[in-house]
C-alpha cells in the first residue's frame, strides 16, 4: 500500500539494518522513489536519512508558494533523491532510515507503494 505522510513528526519511510563489510569504510546511501502532494496551498517538506537514530547525514527540503500567489511549482530542491556518504568506525551493524515530515503544510504527501529504492555502497579506504 502506499505510505502517506502527514504528521510535522518524523515518519519512516524505509528502515532497515546495513552491516559492513570493513570497519573502515565509507557508505553511500542513494534513495529514491515516487510521491505525490497534492493540493494549492504553501508548503514546505523536509527529508533526511538519518543512522541508528541519531546521525543525520542528508537532509531535504522542497518548498511550494501558494497557488493564488503565483505558484503550483515547486521553489526548491525535491525531498527524492536524497543522497548522502557515512564513515564507519566499526564494522558492527548501521540502522539506516529514510524519513519525511512536513514542516508547515495541510497538504500529505503520498509515497507510491513499490516505488522506493535505497542503492548501498561501501568503499574500502
Amino acid at each position: 500500500s502506499n505510505t502517506t505522510i502527514n504528521s510535522t513528526s518524523w515518519t519512516t519511510w524505509i528502515t532497515f539494518s546495513y552491516t559492513p563489510q570493513a570497519s573502515d569504510s565509507t557508505v553511500v546511501i542513494d534513495c529514491d522513489g515516487d510521491y505525490r502532494i497534492a493540493g494549492d496551498q504553501g508548503d514546505e517538506y523536509e527529508s533526511r536519512i538519518i543512522i541508528d537514530s541519531t546521525t543525520v547525514i542528508a537532509d531535504k527540503y522542497q518548498t511550494f508558494k501558494k497557488a493564488k500567489d503565483g505558484g503550483g511549482g515547486t521553489r526548491s530542491a525535491t525531498l527524492l533523491p536524497i543522497k548522502a556518504g557515512y564513515a564507519l568506525s566499526s564494522g558492527s551493524a548501521i540502522t539506516i532510515a529514510i524519513q519525511m515530515r512536513y514542516v508547515s503544510a495541510g497538504d500529505a504527501i503520498t509515497i507510491e507503494s513499490g516505488s522506493g529504492e535505497v542503492l548501498v555502497t561501501e568503499i574500502l579506504v
